[in-house]
């Protein structure tokens, strides 16, 4: 009785040994692939910060070279406030929405005077969404490309309007321009947005739940 008590107790420490080595070993598995995970989007962001800065200096480049000193002058002080604002988040993945308009606003200003005042935009956000957290740098390459491939080839005034609501528990975002429509395909329509796709792919591979669609029509293209 005694050596199959001791027999059987030997078993079950042996099973709870087992059991904690493959949880533990599991756990260290997964902080491995959530580091992996990690480091991939830092790494996709460090891209995209680059060509940001970028096309905000083509701007004033742009206004340079056709003589307009004072515009350049007055573009180059919104520059080096999203610079500031830029620098001071560059390290984070997320930030509030609140944060992230500021610096689109800032880069939508900057568009608006390259562009000669050629469109007129629109923002809208309940005031109890703005401390809510989304991936950083997510919603200027949508701008971005509502500008240049939609609005900026319209012979008559643009439009852009971008839009944030909730809906039950997800945070709704859209982009939509009059433009004339663009498909939103991979490689089709700049470096930042075909960067965006890859990043949201791997938001979703770390535990994020986001979805992308793009609706193209000859008269103006909705992304959501």
């Amino acid at each position: 009785t005694w050596f199959r008590l001791f027999f059987g107790l030997l078993i079950i420490a042996n099973i709870v040994l087992l059991v904690r080595l493959r949880i533990r070993k599991e756990s260290e598995k997964n902080k491995i692939k959530n580091t992996i995970m990690e480091l991939k989007l830092k790494a996709i962001q460090s891209r995209m910060n680059p060509h940001f800065m970028f096309n905000s200096l083509n701007n004033i480049i742009y206004l340079l070279s056709i003589e307009k000193y004072d515009e350049a002058e007055q573009l180059l002080q919104d520059f080096s406030l999203l610079l500031r604002r830029f620098l001071e988040n560059s390290d984070n993945s997320f930030l509030t929405i609140e944060e992230e308009l500021e610096i689109t606003k800032l880069y939508l200003a900057i568009q608006q005077k390259r562009y000669n005042h050629s469109f007129d935009y629109s923002v809208q956000c309940p005031p109890e969404l703005f401390e809510t957290s989304i991936p950083s740098m997510l919603i200027q390459p949508f701008v971005e490309n509502a500008i240049k491939h939609g609005i900026s080839a319209l012979g008559s005034r643009g439009r852009l309007a971008l839009t944030f609501s909730k809906v039950n528990s997800d945070i709704l975002i859209e982009i939509e321009d009059n433009g004339s429509g663009y498909d939103g395909s991979a490689g089709t329509n700049g470096k930042g947005l075909d960067l965006t796709r890859e990043r949201i792919q791997w938001l979703n591979k770390s535990g994020y739940s986001s979805k992308m669609n793009t609706v193209a029509t000859p008269t103006g293209t909705t992304v959501t």
